[in-house]
């Protein structure tokens, strides 16, 4: 009895690590991504830590593994519109650092807020700082370099200004940014010679950067890779776990007010600007965060005509609102208009 039992229990476990490949292998049309993500929006426009106290662990799985299937599949449709080789990758460089900056607001395009999520999150959201958008495009090229890595460049006081990325390949290493209007430089002595036939000098694009002692003194935060990547997945899988236990624990007790909160409280009368940007969005209607996540999974996926539909019915439906003002942006650089460093 024992035994036929662990046999239809090893039966049904690769039933569903079958289906589980499957899922994740097997590309989904633009058009079922885009409504797989936006059933899903509230994990788009929420902290991380938020998103998992209002959502059960079965909901928590199955938005992470729909992470994993977006970044797949988005990757792909990505990699194929840009041709991005591995045996070009000057090339491929300078292509996603371009696409990905036309794919992106940062906070000197627009008011963006701040919200704590995943590289993917931040990317089909459209908008966010540096280290989110270097944090796709790290995501992108982790498949055709050697090594891709979220670099924190330092200053004397050790000080960290500014998120990039810094990579290895034949070409030698070699710094990208997706934020800055500077797609790729490296330092002589770091570059190949084929690095130095192919990428700006560090020296000749100095204006535009940072002191050299900056990128010296700063330091590797991520890494980028498949071993890396599953890694952490597995780490933070166990995190996920961790924290949902703790939060039902807590449920279970009496509620009190931490010092922490009545700090908060106390300072409620002052909120920032970075407050008054997310309740803005909080006011969204589910309909316009809908509408946003399907319009943003058809550009990224190269559909550039339902994106645009959708973009406009968005702004048709709440003019008023931040979102819409994103989706005139995106309208606008579809049209060849307001191109980021053109």
């Amino acid at each position: 009895m024992l035994h036929t039992l662990l046999k239809i229990s090893g039966i049904v476990l690769l039933l569903m690590l079958a289906a589980g490949s499957a899922f994740y292998l097997i590309p989904l049309p633009p058009r079922k991504l885009a409504q797989l993500a936006a059933e899903q929006e509230a994990y788009f426009f929420q902290a991380e830590a938020q998103w998992l106290n209002e959502h059960n662990l079965a909901e928590v799985v199955w938005a992470k593994a729909l992470e994993f299937k977006l970044r797949h599949d988005l990757k792909d449709y990505l990699s194929e519109q840009l041709s991005l080789n591995s045996s070009k990758p000057a090339a491929s460089i300078s292509a996603s650092a371009n696409h990905v900056r036309n794919l992106f607001i940062n906070q000197t395009q627009g008011e963006v807020p701040v919200i704590s999520n995943s590289a993917l999150a931040s990317f089909v959201r459209g908008y966010g700082y540096c280290d989110q958008v270097n944090g796709y495009l790290a995501l992108l090229l982790s498949s055709y370099l050697d090594k891709v890595q979220l670099f924190g460049v330092r200053n004397e006081k050790g000080i960290s200004p500014h998120t990039l990325i810094r990579s290895r390949s034949a070409l030698g290493v070699v710094w990208i940014d997706a934020f800055s209007c500077v797609n790729a430089f490296g330092f002589e002595e770091e570059l190949s010679s084929s690095g130095r036939a192919q990428i700006p000098l560090y020296k000749q694009r100095a204006a535009g950067l940072y002191p050299s002692s900056y990128y010296k003194n700063g330091n590797s935060f991520n890494e980028f890779g498949l071993s890396y990547t599953a890694g952490k997945a597995y780490a933070r899988l166990g995190e996920l776990l961790t924290i949902k236990s703790a939060n039902i624990k807590a449920s279970l007790k009496p509620a009190t007010a931490t010092v922490a909160a009545k700090r908060n409280t106390a300072n409620s009368d002052r909120p920032s600007k970075q407050t008054l940007l997310l309740d803005k969005l909080k006011t969204e209607s589910l309909l316009s965060k809908q509408l946003y996540i399907k319009a943003r999974v058809f550009h990224i996926a190269g559909e550039l005509q339902e994106a645009a539909l959708l973009y406009e019915k968005l702004i048709g439906h709440s003019p008023e609102g931040p979102l819409a003002a994103y989706a005139a942006i995106f309208l606008d650089r579809m049209k060849g208009k307001n191109i980021p460093c053109h």
